[in-house]
């Protein structure tokens, strides 16, 4: 996946190292983000972004699809896996579906 996390130290009162940077000490969550991304793009995987959730569909407790709208438009997705997350109070829904 190309996300080397090398770089262990302390932070914010910790009086141990056990935080994992990578090696030129950016911040952890920028660099995660990014090299996650590149590898959902690098295995063509459909990622979708600003989908409002409609409707889950589940089976034995399990979800197992999605209706989502986009660009004002329903579409209903049957899924292996789901990534949701949400930033800074302005809905951003992303779907990782193979």
């Amino acid at each position: 996946m190309n996300i080397t996390l090398d770089n262990i130290t302390t932070t914010g009162g910790m009086s141990v190292t056990r935080t994992h940077r990578p090696a030129d000490g950016l911040a952890v969550g920028r660099y995660l983000v990014d090299g996650l991304y590149a590898n959902v793009t690098e295995r063509k995987i459909p990622t979708f972004v600003n989908a409002d959730v409609t409707e889950l569909s589940d089976k034995d407790g399990m979800v197992t699809g999605v209706t989502v709208k986009i660009d004002g438009k329903e579409k209903r997705l049957r899924l292996n896996q789901l990534c949701l997350q949400q930033v800074v109070s302005v809905p951003t829904w992303k779907w990782l579906l193979n």
